[in-house]
């Protein structure tokens, strides 16, 4: 009885921080892939059917033969490339007939968060920011020269997509991004809202900005919307 309080105990004291550390993996897989974990750079070739069924090894073998073809290989939720997905096999030993699932994506992720450290106190929240910003390029780097830009500016048209403010608020757990904390910031409590509604509408505008930031990467878009996304490739942001 002893031994199973003990575990039951001890579940508890995780689950808060496991569950705050699956919201800063939703909070960058969004930004980073908003269709999810089936996602390739939209300019890649030979772009695979159903990335979530293939093997790690698969997946590599297809990112290694575009890799010079491409400006980028990332693929699925978390946008992990060649060189990135390579590694994480060799240094934790994944056999390369696991399957590419969204399970393993996340735990994957899980493992390059980790190579920043445990969440910091305050004080440290910054520098660890900036870590997790030279992993994924959507996020902002908290310091440095920089600062409020993505480390990879420019590079197969990556761009922060986010401020600072926000990201701040994402690793310290708090409410940033949705429409019940803009509805609240905006003082509209007067009469009942139904937020489900606006946050479904939000989350179909992500995904419409994905498909179309798709598009524009691979020219596919008509000549009157391609002049704007010429100029912005994230023009929907």
């Amino acid at each position: 009885m002893g031994r199973i309080l003990g575990l039951v105990l001890a579940i508890a004291l995780l689950c808060p921080a496991t569950a705050r550390a699956d919201r800063l993996l939703d909070f960058i897989g969004e930004h980073e892939a908003p269709l999810g974990y089936g996602q390739v750079y939209g300019g890649a070739p030979d772009k695979p059917a159903n990335l979530t069924s293939m093997t790690i090894g698969e997946v590599l073998d297809w990112q290694l033969s575009i890799r010079h073809r491409t400006r980028s290989t990332a693929a699925g939720r978390y946008q992990i490339i060649y060189t990135t997905l390579r590694d994480l096999v060799d240094r934790y030993g994944i056999p390369r007939e696991t399957v590419f699932s969204p399970v393993i994506q996340d735990d994957l992720a899980r493992k390059l968060i980790a190579d920043c450290g445990p969440r910091p106190s305050e004080a440290r929240l910054r520098e660890w920011g900036t870590c997790l910003a030279g992993i994924w390029a959507a996020l902002p780097a908290l310091s440095g020269p920089d600062r409020g830009q993505s480390r990879y500016a420019g590079i197969a048209g990556n761009r922060a997509l986010m401020s600072e403010t926000a990201f701040l608020a994402a690793l310290r757990d708090e409410p940033v991004g949705t429409a019940s904390t803009a509805i609240a910031s905006a003082g509209l409590t007067a009469a009942p809202l139904n937020v489900s509604v606006y946050e479904s509408q939000l989350r179909e505008l992500a995904q419409m900005n994905g498909i179309i930031r798709s598009m524009s990467e691979n020219n596919s878009l008509g000549s009157s919307v391609r002049i704007v996304f010429d100029r912005d490739p994230y023009a929907m942001q």
